[in-house]
């Protein structure tokens, strides 16, 4: 196409001439414009998709990482606590008890009706066992702790403590160690502390104190009603 200019027309025929050839570039760079527009917020809306999961990716990762340090903190404190509270091993005892003991020896008092009636009560029981030193209390203690627990140690709420106080180790006498060693056993059923349980223990281990036996009679008190049922089995009192 061709224009003729004329000096009567020519601010007409060059405006003419500007949209004629304008218009078509207008139009085609429009479209490119869109498309650019288009694509843009397309990549601008996977980066950001990208990005947010990344950021859920980190996110989770951190609070693996976190959980993974907790929880070995947690256990390190469950550890030190268990090895500061008591220094009884009442888990020894029993095991060198056992190990003496004849097969099926003792076995006769589980069976006995005030065994099973102390057992299976659904209120506070007592079973008083005496005789005199050296006639066997203690391999009838062994025997009774070991049916408890073959019937009880799975059981998350129900708790199982017994102690043996030996004459000849003045720790097994001290009725602060001998509640201290209940609360230990205790705790053997739980994988963390309470947050009472750290606080006594960070109060008292922090300043190098020794817990008296008020303060270790709260703690197992406030740890025992955490369970529906506990036997306790106290040998040579």
């Amino acid at each position: 196409m061709s224009f003729v200019l004329t000096p009567f027309a020519e601010g007409t025929s060059f405006r003419i001439l500007i949209q004629v050839q304008w218009r078509p570039f207008e139009d085609h760079f429009g479209g490119i414009e869109t498309r650019v527009k288009n694509n843009l917020h397309n990549v601008l809306l996977a980066a950001q998709a990208d990005t947010l999961t990344n950021q859920k990716d980190l996110l989770s990762r951190l609070s693996e990482h976190f959980k993974t340090v907790t929880d070995r903190m947690a256990s390190e404190d469950r550890t030190k606590f268990l090895e500061w509270i008591s220094q009884i091993n009442c888990e020894d005892y029993q095991d060198r008890i056992l190990a003496k003991r004849y097969p099926e020896t003792a076995k006769w008092i589980t069976g006995t009706d005030e065994f099973q009636n102390w057992f299976k009560s659904s209120s506070s029981a007592t079973l008083w066992c005496h005789g005199k030193p050296g006639v066997g209390k203690s391999v009838l203690a062994s025997e009774i702790i070991d049916y408890i627990y073959a019937h009880h140690a799975l059981s998350e709420d129900v708790g199982i403590y017994y102690a043996y106080c030996d004459f000849l180790d003045a720790w097994t006498l001290d009725p602060r160690q001998v509640i201290s060693t209940f609360i230990k056993e205790l705790c053997w059923k739980s994988k963390e502390l309470s947050e009472g349980l750290l606080g006594f223990y960070r109060a008292h281990h922090g300043d190098a104190k020794i817990p008296n036996f008020d303060a270790c009679g709260k703690q197992f008190w406030d740890l025992a009603r955490s369970f529906e049922e506990i036997y306790i089995v106290i040998d040579g009192l």
